[in-house]
């Protein structure tokens, strides 16, 4: 499969990162996680159905862990978890390249093309890891 579609793999893992976030962390807290992304701006950044991006987790995930007074009430959205501890200490944080891979075999026009070299690298980093297990499994409620 790697061969013939090289997306096919990474493309269903950050699917499954993105729609266990959504389900498990953001939809309970949309309004408070939704304000975080963002930021200053007027206008939300998402449509309302619409959940963030794997590329948007991080953001949230360096917020719950700043430490910061403003930044309580998203480290309390992640409190609710199973992997809070994992998470507070930044031990879970998504590996920089699923975001980048995602843009990558999203955006093929820009980026050049997925190559099987790209899907090797992207199951090395996050299946084989074993990070999108340990990263699944904190979402779960505590």
């Amino acid at each position: 499969m790697r061969r013939d579609e090289p997306t096919a793999g990474p493309r269903r893992w950050v699917l499954a990162i993105e729609s266990e976030f959504h389900y498990k962390v953001f939809k309970p807290n949309r309004e408070i996680l939704e304000r975080t992304l963002q930021g200053n701006r007027s206008e939300s950044l998402l449509r309302p159905e619409q959940s963030c991006s794997i590329g948007q987790i991080p953001g949230l995930l360096k917020r719950a862990c700043s430490g910061r007074p403003a930044d309580a009430v998203v480290a309390a959205v992640f409190g609710r978890l199973r992997g809070h501890r994992e998470f507070v200490s930044a031990q879970l944080n998504i590996p920089a390249v699923a975001p980048k891979h995602r843009e990558k075999f999203a955006h093929v026009k820009e980026e050049g093309p997925y190559t099987q070299e790209d899907c090797d690298d992207f199951i090395r980093q996050v299946r084989d890891s074993r990070w999108a297990y340990q990263f699944l499994l904190a979402l779960q409620p505590d």
